[in-house]
């Protein structure tokens, strides 16, 4: 939260989920089991900070009820947690190996970063706007 604080929530969410992308293809490229450790404290890590970084920057976005926008991200990861398994179960079905739901599971992240991304010059327009 310092960092957020001083780079700002969406730089240092773009940043966590990069790092989030690592964790998640680290098992693609390697069965050493320190790396596959590594790759789960990296994906957990970033898990739990960027809920927190969403909850954070979400009650920043809704002044006046926070509790809307927060309900929604909750129910979003809810769906997420819901779906992907769902998914990655058909593709480890189909391929009879976790490397391509770990793609698709890191390509939507990236996806996340784009839009991000967008968002990050969206909200900047208009923020300066209302000054």
């Amino acid at each position: 939260m310092r960092l957020a604080h001083r780079f700002g929530s969406i730089n240092i969410m773009i940043v966590a989920m990069l790092l989030q992308i690592v964790g998640i293809l680290i098992p693609t490229f390697s069965s050493n089991i320190i790396m596959n450790l590594i790759s789960g404290l990296l994906f957990g890590a970033t898990f739990i900070g960027l809920v927190a970084l969403f909850m954070n920057f979400g009650g920043q976005l809704s002044h006046k009820n926070p509790v809307f926008i927060m309900g929604a991200i909750t129910s979003a990861y809810g769906v997420g947690q819901i779906i992907a398994p769902l998914y990655c179960v058909a593709l480890i079905k189909q391929f009879a190996t976790y490397h391509y739901a770990l793609y698709v599971t890191a390509s939507i992240v990236a996806c996340g970063i784009l839009m991000l991304t967008y968002a990050k010059f969206t909200y900047k327009e208009a923020k300066q706007t209302m000054q």
